[in-house]
């Protein structure tokens, strides 16, 4: 249900790219209330389509504990709401992004109506991105992420409420695991599929793959190598900035 959900969602996106290609048109950049709304709505499609594949284990391994409580009498219900709260939090992770998009694409300080950094901020975001893969704060979460079981055992509440709680319990240790790599849209270009795809890919692979901590230092000091090169490439005049 979740990968069905996700496949959804990454329909609608593609199709929605497809349209704003289709009529010229960027990424919102008023700061009407009409164009705010459109814009979060279209991070906020992004981030669930990019972020459920990456849940799947915790919301089907809820699904399975929901249903086996002999005092549950709405099991699937209950996992929707799980899964609700996972998606509130990344809802308002979505809307602080579009926000960012629109201030910083008026500002003129990102391309492509914000959606896209110079080279300068390109090579500040790897290099905060890989800085942050490094912290214990990433290294923690990304446990977390990864034990689902531990988390649902050590935080069970009963109830559509006890559900939601931990829902975005389990969402706000996503956050702190997937948001510094979420950066880098603006990196590749925030409405760009192929990075879109590659990085839902990856938040995948961190949750399954054997010592996972370990892959995630080494590809923090590839991104700290490679915006510390691109970095000091456009501060030396190198590279326009």
């Amino acid at each position: 249900m979740v990968l069905l959900a996700a496949g959804t969602l990454w329909i609608a996106t593609v199709s929605w790219m497809d349209g704003m290609s289709a009529h010229g048109s960027e990424l919102c950049l008023g700061l009407t209330a009409e164009h705010i709304a459109g814009s979060a709505a279209i991070w906020v499609v992004m981030m669930a389509a990019m972020m459920l594949p990456a849940s799947a284990p915790a919301i089907s391994m809820f699904a399975s504990f929901a249903g086996r409580d002999p005092e549950c009498a709405k099991p699937v219900q209950r996992t929707i709401v799980f899964a609700s709260g996972y998606l509130a939090v990344w809802t308002a992770v979505s809307i602080v992004f579009a926000m960012a998009q629109i201030v910083l694409g008026q500002s003129g300080v990102f391309l492509l109506g914000g959606t896209l950094a110079g080279p300068l901020g390109a090579g500040l975001l790897l290099l905060a991105a890989g800085l942050y893969e490094l912290t214990p704060l990433k290294q923690a979460c990304l446990v977390r992420c990864r034990n689902p079981l531990t988390y649902l055992m050590g935080h069970w509440r009963d109830g559509a409420a006890g559900a939601f709680r931990l829902g975005a319990g389990h969402g706000l240790h996503c956050v702190g695991c997937c948001i510094a790599m979420m950066g880098l849209m603006f990196v590749f270009g925030a409405m760009n599929l192929v990075w879109m795809a590659v990085l839902t890919v990856w938040f995948v692979i961190e949750k399954i793959v054997p010592r996972a901590t370990f892959v995630s230092r080494h590809a923090g000091l590839i991104l700290i190598g490679a915006g510390g090169l691109q970095t000091a490439t456009v501060l030396a005049g190198l590279w326009p900035a």
